[in-house]
């Protein structure tokens, strides 16, 4: 599939993302599926996935900084890039924005006669007694917990579950929206490694996790899941590798109060930030931080002290994808 996508592009400039997007379009147009979610890459209005004239659904989730170099450091036109995947009679399922946002992305849709679904209006979603209750025109669910980790991912799933609920060409029962919540898998997302040459090397009574999130929305997202999982008492330690262009210290920020310390270690293989740098921009905000050649040297050095209730590994996927190859639990 690559060499056909290369054949055809007969040497034009093409980036590597758009060369593996076309190479996947191509597969998925020979292999027919009932349905195909497909996620965009960046942004959402120049994106290379955004060839489809004509989904089912389209849909936005939570809206951050992220990929400043390309979308700018104005959240409010991240938004209108983000809806910019809106399509004329196509409904547009979004979460619940800041007014500017919520806005900019309401004029996007009607630009281009989307319907518009705002959490809030149509649908909304609540989790509350361990349950996710969902609301909306047709009636009401009640559903048990993702089985993901973290508070954010009710809301990611209250938006799928709204995506599917209003859309009339794929039927999808009640009794496969309450499955698919508990069976639903995602690598890298706060994923508990429990067994491995990697959790082999933690200290007794330490926890170890993996999580691929490298922008302050992710770092919000985990600080959420510390503040619920600690003691009051307790910090987790981070170890922390991230690629350049990437913002190290709106990252940390929301994990400082539920952190202990911070080892800083490179990404192989990639362009990344010098761990030297993202151990300064650590104790900037205050942390007891350090360095590591890499992820099992910083779990070593850890198991020669207190062990912490948790060991957190994140700021990029591609260290995740690092990680869970060198302890031997890559994605099945």
């Amino acid at each position: 599939l690559l060499e056909e996508v290369m054949t055809a592009n007969a040497g034009s400039a093409i980036t590597f993302f758009e060369l593996t997007t076309a190479a996947a379009l191509l597969a998925f147009a020979r292999t027919p599926a009932d349905a195909l979610v497909l996620e965009v890459g960046l942004g959402g209005r120049f994106d290379a996935t955004n060839v489809i004239r004509s989904p089912i659904m389209t849909g936005l989730t939570h809206i951050s900084l992220d990929h400043q170099r390309f979308l700018g450091n104005d959240v409010t036109k991240i938004a209108f890039e983000k809806a910019g995947i809106a399509k004329p009679g196509v409904p547009l399922v979004t979460a619940r924005y800041p007014s500017a946002m919520a806005h900019r992305v309401a004029a996007a849709a009607a630009d281009v006669g989307a319907p518009l679904m705002p959490r809030g209006s149509t649908w909304d979603a609540t989790f509350y007694q361990r349950h996710l209750h969902y609301r909306d025109e047709a009636g009401t669910l009640t559903l048990n917990p993702p089985r993901l980790r973290g508070a954010h991912q009710h809301d990611n799933a209250a938006i799928a579950l709204a995506m599917l609920r209003h859309q009339e060409t794929l039927a999808v029962p009640e009794s496969a929206l309450k499955a698919g919540i508990g069976w639903a898998e995602w690598p890298a997302r706060l994923q508990r490694l429990e067994s491995g040459a990697l959790a082999q090397l933690l200290p007794k009574g330490a926890a170890l996790y993996l999580d691929g999130g490298h922008n302050p929305a992710a770092g919000r997202a985990i600080g959420g899941f510390l503040r619920r999982e600690l003691p009051p008492e307790a910090g987790a330690h981070i170890i922390l590798g991230m690629i350049e262009g990437k913002d190290a210290a709106g990252f940390l920020k929301p994990l400082t109060h539920r952190a202990s310390g911070l080892t800083a270690v490179p990404v192989s293989g990639h362009a990344c930030q010098p761990p030297e740098g993202i151990a300064a921009a650590a104790a900037a905000e205050g942390l007891t931080a350090g360095t590591a050649a890499s992820v099992p040297d910083a779990l070593r050095a850890l198991a020669s002290g207190p062990p912490p209730p948790i060991i957190l590994i994140c700021g990029s996927l591609y260290l995740a994808g690092e990680v869970l190859k060198a302890n031997g639990t890559p994605p099945g």
